[in-house]
């Protein structure tokens, strides 16, 4: 009786071993999510490429490609969709959050010119 005991315990290890893996699996790290978005981008998909950019702000808000992906979502929203409003807010957000980095200096100039 002990030995199937055993077993079953060994058995439920592994199982739960698997369904971890195959959960940590699903989720795409920042870097890969970033450059899925980037090409994207890059093949006019913007749409596309803002929910891969939204991804990461909501999966790995953390993530040094937080910032990169609110810039993206400004221009996308600034050039593509003419979400004005939409575009500063992204903007603002990365100039809030670190206003001494290249691009919230980028940032600020999309905002003039939004406002200009």
């Amino acid at each position: 009786m002990n030995t199937k005991k055993s077993l079953f315990k060994i058995f439920q290890r592994a199982v739960f071993i698997i369904i971890l893996f195959v959960c940590l699996g699903c989720e795409k790290e920042p870097k890969e999510l970033f450059l899925s978005g980037e090409k994207l981008w890059e093949a006019g998909k913007h749409k596309e490429a803002s929910k891969k950019f939204s991804q990461i702000l909501y999966e790995h808000p953390d993530s040094p490609y937080g910032e990169k992906a609110l810039f993206r979502l400004g221009e996308i929203n600034f050039l593509f969709f003419k979400d004005h409003q939409r575009a500063v807010e992204f903007f603002r957000e990365i100039v809030q959050q670190k206003p001494e980095s290249g691009l919230a200096y980028k940032a600020q100039i999309y905002i003039g010119s939004i406002y200009n």
